[in-house]
């Protein structure tokens, strides 16, 4: 696999010009969003449905946890990927879905739960005002 960065070969996307395989992780890294909506609320039980208006299904999805208000040891502004972690049986955790035309944000009935950073390893349910989402999307 390539780690330098190729132009998509037109006939294969996942190909650079030089016909390896481009590896997603550094595609990335290095591409800006074609998508990004910020400032979604987080509040329990809820689905969140987001139209995106790009051309595909984005290839890349990923959802951040953005702090508005310091909590469990995380400063204001900073930013934390949502965990994929669902707790079927306590019916907390989140998860997004996309396709052609939208992107979905769903939200356990209980809420998201972190690591806390000023506890580490214990867990904690974020405060649904104290936090706000972010998805962003690369095709």
């Amino acid at each position: 696999m390539s780690l330098r960065k190729g132009a998509p070969r037109q006939d294969n996307p996942g190909l650079d010009e030089s016909g390896l395989v481009q590896r997603q992780w550094y595609t990335f890294l290095t591409d800006e969003p074609v998508y990004e909506k910020t400032g979604i609320a987080t509040t329990a039980a809820t689905v969140t449905a987001l139209t995106h208006n790009l051309k595909d299904t984005p290839r890349t999805v990923l959802v951040v946890l953005s702090n508005v208000t310091a909590e469990y040891g995380y400063a204001v502004g900073e930013e934390i990927p949502v965990p994929v972690y669902l707790d079927g049986v306590n019916s907390r955790g989140a998860q997004v879905s996309a396709d052609r035309t939208t992107l979905r944000v769903i939200i356990g009935a209980n809420g998201i739960a972190i690591m806390r950073r000023d506890t580490p390893g214990a867990l904690a349910l974020i405060t649904g005002g104290r936090w706000t989402l972010t998805v962003r999307a690369w095709l």
